[in-house]
């Protein structure tokens, strides 16, 4: 299968529970590339990119109610196909920049 990228918001207990470090290491178990980081509104968003196989199962833990502990807790995850770029990796970004945003898939 090759390789599709999504964007995802998650809202919820998100922010000030390590759900980021813990969204970084998930990517890497999975080899995904891409970004996460916290919006000013209380969400998360970011990028996942890579195979089919590990894009639904990181949907699947970002879709969680209690992806890992107590702390963190997910009210709701969306995810938006977009292009596919040349990241090689997958960091934990400061708050919003509009740099590496990605473009959207026109709907077939």
């Amino acid at each position: 299968m090759g390789r599709v990228a999504f964007r995802f918001t998650v809202s919820g207990r998100v922010q000030g529970v390590f759900f980021r470090k813990n969204t970084v290491k998930k990517a890497m178990s999975l080899d995904l590339v891409g970004f996460v980081q916290n919006e000013a509104n209380g969400t998360v968003t970011g990028l996942i990119e890579g195979e089919s196989d590990s894009i639904d199962a990181m949907k699947a833990w970002l879709s969680t109610t209690r992806p890992f502990g107590r702390l963190a807790r997910v009210d709701s995850a969306s995810f938006e196909p977009c292009a596919v770029s040349d990241r090689s990796t997958f960091v934990k970004r400061s708050p919003p920049t509009s740099a590496g945003s990605c473009k959207r898939v026109p709907r077939r």
